[in-house]
C-alpha cells in the first residue's frame, strides 16, 4: 500500500463493487501480467497507478450484500451443492437428505456456522447471483429470475428489493 492510500476514503472501505465494463477491460488488459510492478517498470507502473486513482471514480456505490461463509467441513460442501443448484428447486429436507442429514441438524448447522437459515442463505445466494448476471451479461430479468430458482417474477422482483433497495431493472442500470 502506497502512502497516498489513505488520501482517498474509498481505499478505507472494505466492500464489494461491481465492475463496470471500463474497470473490466482495464482489468482484462493486464490479466497476463505477473510479478511485481514498480517505477523501474516504467509503463505497466503508470498504468497502474492511472488504474489506482480513477478506481475510486468509477466505482462510487459498493454492493449492499455479503454472503457469510464457513469453512466447516460439514458445510462447505452443502454450500458448493447450492450454488451449483441455483436454478433448481432446493428444499431443506431434499438437501439434508442428499448430504445425509436430517432437515433439523442441517438447519441447526447454518444457524450455528453462518448466523442464517437454510432459507435465509439459499435467498441471499440467490440474490447475489442474480445482481452479478444482472451486472455482467445481457439476460433479461425474467432469464435472470428463472436462472437463480424463481418461478415468479413478481417474487423475485420483491425479493430483490427487499434485500438491494432497488428493483431489478434499477439495479441492472447502474454503471
Amino acid at each position: 500500500a502506497e502512502a497516498g492510500d489513505a488520501d482517498h476514503p474509498f481505499f478505507g472501505r472494505l466492500g464489494i463493487y461491481p465492475v463496470t465494463d471500463l474497470l473490466y477491460e482495464l482489468l482484462r488488459y493486464t490479466s497476463s501480467w505477473y510479478g511485481h510492478y514498480g517505477p523501474a517498470q516504467y509503463e505497466p507502473y503508470l498504468f497502474l497507478l492511472n488504474l489506482k486513482l480513477v478506481l475510486p471514480h468509477i466505482s462510487l456505490h459498493p454492493l449492499p450484500l455479503a454472503l457469510p461463509t464457513t469453512e466447516d467441513p460439514r458445510l462447505v460442501p452443502v454450500l458448493h451443492y447450492l450454488y451449483e443448484h441455483l436454478g433448481e428447486l432446493l428444499e431443506l429436507g431434499s438437501v439434508a437428505r442428499h448430504f445425509g442429514f436430517s432437515p433439523r441438524s442441517l438447519s441447526r448447522l447454518f444457524q450455528e456456522c453462518l448466523s442464517l437459515s437454510f432459507g435465509q442463505y439459499l435467498k441471499l445466494r440467490r440474490i447475489l447471483a442474480a445482481m452479478a448476471l444482472l451486472l455482467e451479461t445481457r439476460q433479461t430479468i425474467s432469464e435472470v429470475a428463472y436462472a437463480v430458482g424463481y418461478n415468479s417474477l413478481a417474487s423475485f422482483s420483491n425479493t430483490f428489493y427487499q434485500l438491494v433497495g432497488q428493483r431489478p431493472s434499477e439495479f441492472a442500470l447502474r454503471e
